[in-house]
């Protein structure tokens, strides 16, 4: 399913200040398809928020990470057992990291039956750090388009960025 963009026509035509229905319809998608599409190729992650995936993994050591982050919602289903937040596990629901409990403990063997984990992730509301970049680079694909360099993240952007960056 594709992801809908995390800014609006309305948020680049006021960024840009240009008077309403200005835009070129068809080129102000292409910019925020592919402003959000470029933000989230940066910092690994989709932001917007998506309910009950459901995934089955397997680790041998005391850490799963998720690939979606910040976690909303959390089950997790080992050996065929739902084990608890807190008693079996500990959360790190802003960076998508499971702690095995108590520590030292691993999750199942590789070889075991693989862990499920049924989970909701992203921003209800998309963080204003990620927001204006994301409107930056649109306006920037808007104005001198792709070729011309519109899809290059500034080092200013990339560090406002790089909190929700996963870096592993």
């Amino acid at each position: 399913m594709p992801l809908v963009p995390f800014i609006s026509a309305q948020d680049l035509q006021e960024y840009l200040k240009y008077p309403t229905d200005a835009l070129d319809e068809a080129l102000t998608v292409i910019a925020l398809d592919a402003a959000c599409d470029i933000i989230r190729d940066e910092c690994n992650i989709t932001f917007n928020h998506t309910e009950d995936v459901e995934i089955d993994v397997r680790s041998s050591s005391d850490i799963l990470l998720l690939d979606e982050y910040p976690v909303t919602e959390i089950e997790v289903t080992e050996n065929g057992t739902v084990i608890a937040v807190d008693d079996d596990f500990e959360l790190d629901s802003d960076r998508g990291i499971l702690h095995r409990k108590p520590t030292g403990t691993r999750w199942s063997r590789a070889t075991d039956e693989p862990i499920h984990i049924k989970y909701s992730f992203g921003y209800e509301t998309i963080p204003a750090s990620v927001r204006i970049v994301a409107l930056e680079v649109a306006a920037k694909i808007y104005e001198v388009g792709i070729e011309d360099g519109g899809t290059s993240l500034t080092e200013a952007q990339q560090k406002m960025l790089y909190r929700y960056k996963r870096v592993y």
